[in-house]
């Protein structure tokens, strides 16, 4: 009969049996090992051990049956020892546990290999609560980082280095300097941005960044989708600070409907303020600063009754009602590429 005690054992296999610490309590360390990198045999291996301990079947590693439980225990010394050897054979365990399993969840936390940065990268720098979005295109070996930023049609070189889980690299701008420095975390880069030199008027506050990946081409629907779009709120203005309604990839086809330019629906409705107001935005899924979207409009058909033609003359202003027909609209456009900046 084995000195070791049931009760460690089945507490262990049923809280930690799929990393095989029930084994190493009774010595068993090799198949303990590969318990712990198998996750108890995907579930299998530990579900017939903790049977096996519970009918009092299960053997050390001297191939000792395990049977000491809480009634003999009782029988043999006074329940404060067995409570306290109990716990200390629990904690021995507990120990053995965090040192196998330390390296394991180390890696798992490590900060992805700076190599692992290089690429490009849709950078977005937040000024005075605007969102300018420009393609970031980074190469980082043993530490130093170069590349590109691609602003204003025009590709700017810059310089920096990668430590661990921080990001720095600058350009230059015109005759000032660009900084950016951040941190990775969860595949995101972000931080703060700040510009020295040039002709600014002033010292602008440091800036919030973040960067991140385009979607891969794996996300990629196997095939083009037609996507039925009703829209719900309107814009006056064009923005990237509006969040998108729809994120579709080339090929994809979208159906959807808008307000005239008054902001009146097809069932002469209104539902905005007037001043041409936008259905949208929509994102198209890897494209990236810099790009050129090609769209086709297939079918553009109209709701409405009446439209109404305005002319500003001066400080003037003419309706025609004898411009009728309609200008709210059903449509159906097509994304078919991306033409690469």
């Amino acid at each position: 009969m084995s000195e070791k005690r049931k009760l460690p054992a089945f507490l262990l296999c049923l809280f930690l049996g799929i990393f095989g610490l029930h084994r190493f309590y009774v010595g068993k360390v090799a198949t303990g090992l590969l318990q712990l990198f198998t996750a108890g045999g995907l579930g299998l291996w530990w579900l017939v051990d903790l049977i096996v301990i519970l009918l009092g079947g299960f053997r050390d590693k001297e191939g000792r049956l395990i049977t000491k439980g809480l009634a003999e225990q009782f029988r043999r010394s006074r329940v404060q020892h067995i409570g306290r050897r109990t716990m200390t054979e629990l904690r021995k365990c507990l120990t053995l546990a965090a040192w196998v399993l330390a390296p394991s969840l180390a890696a798992a936390e490590q900060v992805p290999p700076a190599s692992g940065l290089s690429g490009e990268w849709i950078l977005t720098t937040v000024v005075f609560g605007n969102d300018r979005s420009d393609r970031l295109i980074l190469q980082v070996e043993k530490g130093k980082a170069t590349g590109s930023v691609y602003r204003r049609g025009k590709r700017i070189p810059l310089a920096g280095k990668v430590e661990g889980e921080n990001v720095q690299f600058a350009f230059q701008e015109g005759d000032g300097k660009v900084s950016y420095t951040g941190r990775v975390a969860e595949g995101v880069l972000s931080g703060k941005a700040t510009q020295t030199g040039g002709d600014a008027w002033g010292e602008s506050p440091p800036a919030d960044w973040r960067a991140r990946r385009a979607a891969a081409a794996s996300e990629r629907p196997a095939a083009p989708r037609t996507l039925d779009f009703d829209p719900v709120e309107f814009h006056r203005v064009f923005s990237s600070a509006i969040p998108p309604v729809l994120r579709i990839w080339p090929g994809d086809t979208v159906l959807t409907r808008t307000v005239d330019a008054g902001g009146v629906d097809e069932h002469s409705k209104p539902r905005v303020l007037g001043g041409n107001p936008q259905t949208g935005p929509f994102y198209v899924e890897g494209a990236m600063p810099g790009d050129v979207l090609v769209v086709h409009a297939a079918e553009h058909r109209p709701h409405g009754d009446r439209q109404v033609l305005q002319a500003r003359r001066g400080f003037g202003e003419r309706r025609d009602p004898l411009f009728r027909g309609a200008s709210r609209t059903a449509a159906a456009a097509t994304v078919s590429e991306i033409v690469l900046g």
